[in-house]
């Protein structure tokens, strides 16, 4: 299956509604979250294209030898910053070893070794996780917002949809961290809802 991917763009939408907001994300949930696998494959690796935290951490489960990550930030947490960045484990001697996220995996890693991150000009993975956002406001009293969460795993050669997982949540006060949120999709029962974890299910070990 081919597809075209979703551009990054935020999407602001009003939806009438004077609820607190969840008969309205129950409507979005049901009419097309959850996880489609169309293809599974072999890879030792992928490339996450929009990885501001810990998304290379899968690689510590032993399932991959590498990820690829794009981080569009300059904040050092979890990698050592904007770029794009080949992550591997790595011999504790090795140049690229990055100490500060090694020191925090300590119990998840073998004993001289450390969590190596490689700057690369582009991507050199044959697969690509995309994952792509766009926001709903609702009309209710708090403006609650809703994000819509599109992942995707797609062959980069040849833009082959191999399978795709579709979030909702929402904040039912973005004004405030006090209402007790986010709500997802997760919570509806429903059984055309089916979720799984993406990568596990399109990459076969």
């Amino acid at each position: 299956m081919r597809l075209g991917l979703l551009g990054s763009a935020g999407l602001a939408v009003m939806l009438t509604g004077c609820s607190m907001g969840h008969d309205e994300l129950e409507k979005l949930c049901k009419k097309d979250a959850g996880t489609v696998i169309y293809k599974q494959v072999e890879a030792e690796g992928y490339y996450d294209n929009n990885c501001r935290g810990g998304c290379w951490l899968p690689l510590l489960d032993g399932n991959y030898k590498f990820i690829e990550i794009y981080n569009p930030i300059d904040k050092t947490n979890y990698n050592p910053g904007k770029g794009y960045w080949h992550v591997y484990l790595s011999n504790h001697n090795d140049e690229n070893c990055y100490s500060i996220v090694t020191s925090r995996q300590k119990h998840r890693i073998r004993e001289q070794q450390c969590i190596a991150f490689k700057e690369i000009a582009e991507p050199t993975a044959t697969y690509e996780f995309n994952t792509d956002e766009s926001y709903i406001y609702l009309d209710n009293y708090y403006k609650s917002k809703v994000t819509r969460q599109v992942q995707t795993i797609i062959e980069i050669k040849t833009k082959e949809v191999l399978g795709q997982t579709v979030l909702y949540y929402m904040d039912i006060n973005p004004s405030s961290t006090g209402d007790g949120g986010p709500y997802q999709c997760q919570i509806i029962n429903s059984k055309k809802m089916e979720f799984k974890n993406l990568a596990k299910s399109v990459f076969k070990k």
